[in-house]
């Protein structure tokens, strides 16, 4: 299996862009909104759920551990679609959330704010001017910037962030296309028994790191649960004793069920 990243700006063409690749190449896209969805299975109430979605922090101190768990959970819903084959992630910060996965392309679309904005007046049949969609577009990427930097430490598309960088603004879309579909048939992208097992157990350490943050009565700040060498190691420090213990015997369950 393979697996595509598409991280973009507001109306870059990424949506119609990863359409393409999915058709051609028969992948699934799943986007950010669908993994949100899915949150639910861990316990997030609906309410920070929507606050996602809508890229809305807020500010009390208690936020910021709750808005950990919800990386942890994100990355733990988007593991577990990788199981079920060839896949197109359409979000932001994909790199963040698979980083470590085998057999995964990570590509930025960077396009000119120019192009955007007539992107924009396109999708709403010129009803709106482009006065007015360079406004509304400068407000979804000033949200974007806080909710990537507060989130995932990091709130800017730089090339260096990406394996390949694509411009639809200066190549076509079905060009770019087949750029992406012919970096996915490179062996680097092929799926082996190894590269599975590896994928299988980064899927079952995420999960099991998310089962520790939905425990509520287990502080975990400082918990990381990480597969290497084809072994799942817990590393961390706890205030206390019962902590590390609850943890274990937390994670001693899940393996038997």
């Amino acid at each position: 299996m393979a697996i595509l990243t598409l991280s973009r700006e507001a109306f870059s063409g990424a949506r119609e862009l990863a359409e393409l690749v999915a058709r051609r190449l028969n992948y699934r896209v799943v986007s950010r909104n669908d993994i949100i969805h899915k949150l639910v299975d861990y316990g997030v109430p609906t309410d920070r759920l929507n606050r996602a979605r809508e890229r809305q922090l807020g500010w009390l101190p208690r936020m910021a551990r709750e808005w950990m768990h919800y990386v942890i959970f994100e990355r733990a819903a988007l593991s577990k679609e990788i199981l079920s084959g060839d896949l197109i992630y359409l979000g932001n910060n994909g790199q963040q959330l698979l980083a470590g996965f085998p057999n995964t392309l990570h590509v930025g679309v960077i396009v000119g704010f120019s192009y955007r904005v007539e992107n924009l007046t396109k999708l709403n049949g010129y009803a709106i001017d482009p006065r007015t969609a360079r406004r509304l577009i400068t407000k979804i990427d000033k949200k974007g910037v806080t909710w990537g930097r507060t989130i995932y430490n990091d709130g800017h598309h730089r090339a260096s962030d990406y394996d390949l960088v694509v411009d639809p603004e200066h190549a076509s879309i079905p060009e770019v296309g087949e750029t992406i579909c012919a970096a996915l048939q490179r062996p680097e992208y092929e799926t082996t028994p190894d590269s599975l097992a590896k994928i299988e157990l980064m899927t079952l350490a995420a999960e099991l790191r998310a089962r520790i943050a939905m425990e509520p009565t287990i502080p975990d700040d400082g918990i990381e649960v990480a597969a290497r060498d084809g072994v799942i190691s817990v590393s961390g420090l706890v205030d206390f004793k019962e902590d590390a213990e609850a943890i274990a015997e937390l994670l001693d369950a899940e393996l038997r069920s």
